[in-house]
């Protein structure tokens, strides 16, 4: 599977990404609607406990020092990202362990 991990989008329009991603993959394995919502709804709350913002002043003219922020904040997303995911596998065995087929 494929995880977009430098896709330029609004903030708010992250979830929606990820959320169609997870959503695919639990149906092709063949997961049933409750599964999907269970687990989506553990994972968006694991989503927004991992949201980080910040602000850092950059002087006109200093593109390197730009460039450095940009690639920090896409290694801390693709980092982010891959924890979810990993996480995921684990919210699907929870979720079978609660009986939801």
């Amino acid at each position: 599977m494929h995880i977009p991990f430098n896709i330029p989008v609004a903030p708010d329009a992250e979830w929606q990404i990820l959320e169609k991603i997870i959503h695919e993959a639990l149906e092709s394995r063949g997961a049933s609607d409750a599964m999907r919502d269970a687990v989506s709804e553990r994972m968006k709350a694991a989503w927004e406990e991992s949201a980080f913002e910040y602000q850092f002043p950059i002087q006109e003219g200093n593109e390197d020092e730009l460039k450095a922020v940009l690639d920090l904040h896409s290694a801390m997303k693709q980092h982010v990202t891959r924890l979810l995911f990993s996480r995921l596998l684990l919210e699907v065995e929870l979720a079978q362990a609660k009986g939801v087929e």
